[in-house]
């Protein structure tokens, strides 16, 4: 072989030797760079949050995994990180005055791994360290891993403060509490298992709603049905009076009045009307049953809204509420009659001239309550002649 041979060998031997080691170094950093360390992922990871709301303070943070690999477990670090969840990622420096560590924070509903404590002294506002109480012992692989951290309002975690915004927590176990310990974002030198786990805050709605006061009050001559739906007509007619005793319900109609309310201290039924007459009547002011007062154009009532058994032939009138049907959708009647008007047959009845009365109350609120009122009036011998009218107007009031 000539020596040009062999020194072209030699040279080509030194080129390949040249490239190898540059080969080696340029590799070098990332073999030997403490932020690179084999570990397996945990699966089935997830965070649930107690509250979204972003600056929320005592939120309860419910940890779960599941191991991945077999081996001694002796402490594990979540890391807060705003803006990463890689594992080893040095980015993490958003806080947006996250805080993990309240002066009373507890490990709650632990499952798989029973005896974690927070490790005070250790953790910081974005590192949470949780150190077995019992030491390193292997909880094996495919194991699940939960726990809840804060359990009242006094001591949970504090949530980010931007709406609508990602953070994340990367989770990793280490064989001993030092490991853990020595932990930096960028530096999460040996452990066992790790994984990210990615969570956001969310705008809070506000929903309103307006509930009015309400008060639906009906009257007429024709049975309303619900919510007065049907309700109409204005006159009622007595007939011709003698010595009998004549009834709006058998002569022409009733009076139905209706009432609805959600004021929550009930409602009150008021009527008012002047006397029937033609004319004034003799005494206006006295009881006119007392005075018994038979010669005028104006009929008799019993003393001012109390009861009166009307007999035949003895001039008198009045009203009396004959029935209060239940027509909403409430079981119970809620609105009562007035003693003095509630007609137990049908010749009970009493008036008050000129003043609101009250006939019918509750107290509280009332659906499509209904008053049956009937009218009754006879005459005497003596009464005059002459259209006998009168005007009733009906009240409804509640109080809220």
């Amino acid at each position: 072989m000539s020596n040009q041979t062999t020194a072209l060998r030699l040279r080509d031997r030194m080129v390949w030797m040249t490239v190898a080691a540059l080969l080696v170094a340029s590799f070098l950093p990332f073999l030997t760079s403490s932020h690179i360390v084999s570990a397996a992922e945990v699966q089935n990871r997830s965070i649930t949050i107690s509250s979204s709301e972003s600056g929320a303070t005592d939120v309860e943070y419910a940890v779960s995994f599941d191991t991945a690999t077999a081996g001694n477990v002796e402490a594990l670090v979540l890391q807060y990180c705003g803006t990463s969840p890689i594992i080893g990622d040095v980015s993490c420096s958003d806080t947006r005055s996250f805080d993990w560590v309240d002066a009373s924070l507890t490990v709650n509903s632990q499952v798989g791994i029973t005896d974690w404590a927070v490790d005070a002294a250790n953790s910081s506002s974005t590192k949470l360290i949780l150190s077995r109480t019992g030491g390193p012992a292997d909880p094996g692989a495919s194991t699940t891993i939960s726990f809840t951290l804060g359990s009242s309002s006094t001591d949970g975690v504090t949530n980010p403060i931007t709406d609508n915004s990602a953070f994340y927590v990367r989770a990793l176990t280490y064989a001993t509490d030092a490991g853990a310990i020595a932990y930096t974002p960028g530096t999460p030198g040996t452990h066992v298992d790790d994984g990210g786990i990615a969570l956001s805050t969310a705008e809070l709605i506000d929903i309103a709603a307006r509930v009015q006061e309400r008060l639906t009050f009906c009257v007429g001559t024709t049975d309303p049905g619900a919510a007065c739906a049907g309700i109409s007509g204005n006159s009622v007619d007595l007939g011709v009076l003698s010595s009998s005793i004549n009834l709006a319900s058998t002569e022409s109609t009733p009076i139905y009045a209706q009432v609805s309310t959600n004021a929550n201290s009930g409602v009150s039924v008021q009527y008012i009307a002047d006397h029937l007459d033609v004319s004034a009547c003799v005494d206006a002011d006295a009881d006119k049953q007392t005075n018994d007062t038979k010669t005028d154009q104006c009929l008799n009532h019993e003393a001012d809204g109390v009861t009166n058994t009307i007999a035949g032939g003895d001039e008198q009138w009045g009203i009396g509420i004959t029935a209060h049907p239940e027509d909403g959708t409430e079981t119970t009647d809620a609105l009562t009659p007035v003693t003095a008007y509630d007609s137990n047959g049908t010749t009970e009845f009493s008036f008050a001239p000129n003043v609101a009365t009250q006939i019918a109350s509750s107290t509280g609120v009332v659906d499509s309550e209904q008053l049956t009122i009937d009218v009754a009036a006879t005459s005497s011998l003596t009464t005059p002649t002459g259209l006998y009218t009168t005007t009733m107007t009906f009240i409804a009031t509640s109080t809220f």
